[in-house]
């Protein structure tokens, strides 16, 4: 990994993502690690805002099959619209990826090796959340800048 480039943008760390040893051209991969990704953040937005992590429950102790990975997309969707968070222009790209990602089918992979690369995702979430997450868009186009806390 770090003979890769950090990524700069958006696009950036899709290819970035892609060019991943293991990933190397493999949607369902790429999808599960984004997923992790999205969920990271959701976790981290639900402790900051509640001091619990209450969408935890919703990953079955990392032992999802694939239909609980179809399942969880939902989830994830329904999440960042409560959380308000479904309004980054980054998280939409993200959530738009996955969806056109998952549907590509059904991977022949293991339930350990679907849950790996879900992990993977939420691993890099505190590494390039600031990357992605920076902007918030307002009505209208303009951009409101955001803090998180880490």
């Amino acid at each position: 990994m770090k003979s890769l480039n950090k990524p700069e943008n958006l696009e950036e760390f899709f290819k970035w993502i892609e060019e991943l040893p293991t990933v190397k051209g493999e949607r369902w991969k790429r999808a599960l690690i984004l997923m992790g990704f999205l969920t990271e953040y959701i976790l981290a937005e639900e402790s900051r805002e509640r001091g619990s992590k209450p969408f935890l429950k919703k990953l079955k102790g990392f032992r999802m099959r694939w239909k609980d990975i179809e399942g969880l997309l939902t989830d994830i969707r329904n999440k960042l619209e409560i959380l308000d968070l479904f309004d980054y222009e980054s998280t939409r790209k993200i959530f738009a990826t996955i969806s056109e990602d998952i549907t590509s089918g059904e991977p022949k992979a293991t339930v350990n090796e679907i849950n790996f690369y879900f992990v993977v995702g939420m691993g890099l979430y505190h590494k390039f959340k600031d990357l992605l997450f920076s902007k918030k868009e307002k009505e209208g186009g303009e951009h409101e800048y955001i803090e998180e806390s880490a």
